[in-house]
């Protein structure tokens, strides 16, 4: 399959769309890193310096600046979870971080999609569903 006909890995969908501009459009920069990625996993395999390593270096500072865009987001609105929201923030960033170091020291590409993979289903499309209802009834 020649390149240009590769599918996407995560296809954007309206379903994605939480209703809150910037936090759409962070993640749809989300998924483009992970698309980018998919598209170059092949190469990955081999020169993990060259592929995973800048895409693991941008998803770490998307994570940063996304959780500090919900964090003045729930700051904004008096979100009534914010202690414990800030606590998991802090934890996947060394969930994150500890992913990141394994996977470039296995020299592992596919785990590294995996974890991608799994933090844009469990993560993102899940985990701030209340945030996100609450966000939208302080607009």
């Amino acid at each position: 399959m020649k390149s240009v006909d590769r599918p996407l890995y995560i296809v954007w969908s309206e379903q994605f769309d939480t209703g809150i501009s910037i936090i759409d459009e962070q993640h749809r920069g989300l998924v483009s890193l992970i698309n980018t990625f998919f598209y170059h996993k092949g190469d990955a395999d081999k020169d993990i310096d060259r592929f995973l390593v800048p895409t693991a270096e941008m998803f770490k500072s998307y994570a940063q600046l996304h959780f500090l865009t919900i964090s003045r987001l729930m700051k904004e609105t008096d979100y009534p979870e914010y202690d414990l929201e800030t606590k998991r923030n802090e934890e996947l960033m060394a969930i994150i971080q500890t992913v990141d170091m394994r996977c470039r020291a296995r020299r592992d590409a596919d785990g590294f999609l995996r974890f991608l993979k799994m933090y844009w289903t469990r993560v993102v499309c899940k985990k701030n569903l209340n945030f996100i209802a609450y966000i939208k009834s302080q607009q």
